[in-house]
């Protein structure tokens, strides 16, 4: 499908669909322009440009943790979430009441 996509990311623009099938392989993708359009977060968006500008140009790609403070408060709260997610044995078995002592403990700590 044929799609009119702004010149960058971050463009006030958004993608404008032609409405028009064409034949042959895409030149590119207009994914990180449609997620900007449906209201992905604009720092996913633009860690996904990031991503994409490093694999392009074929430098290495900086983690993540490297920009944020690993002692913040949220941190504790990501680190508390992953390990409840690796403990569950199996989520086709998991209760409602520990889904929801699980929100409990992460949402007010």
């Amino acid at each position: 499908m044929a799609v009119h996509i702004p010149s960058s990311v971050d463009d006030d623009g958004d993608p404008i669909p032609l409405f028009k099938l064409e034949d042959g392989v895409a030149e590119s993708s207009a994914g990180l322009a449609c997620a900007k359009m449906a209201g992905v977060n604009r720092n996913v968006v633009e860690r996904a440009q990031e991503i994409l500008t490093a694999l392009k140009t074929g430098h290495p790609v900086e983690p993540i943790s490297s920009k944020i403070n690993l002692n913040s408060i949220s941190q504790s709260n990501v680190q508390r979430a992953l390990s409840f997610f690796l403990s569950v044995d199996s989520w086709n078995k998991i209760s409602e009441d520990e889904i929801a002592r699980f929100k409990e403990n992460i949402f007010n700590m």
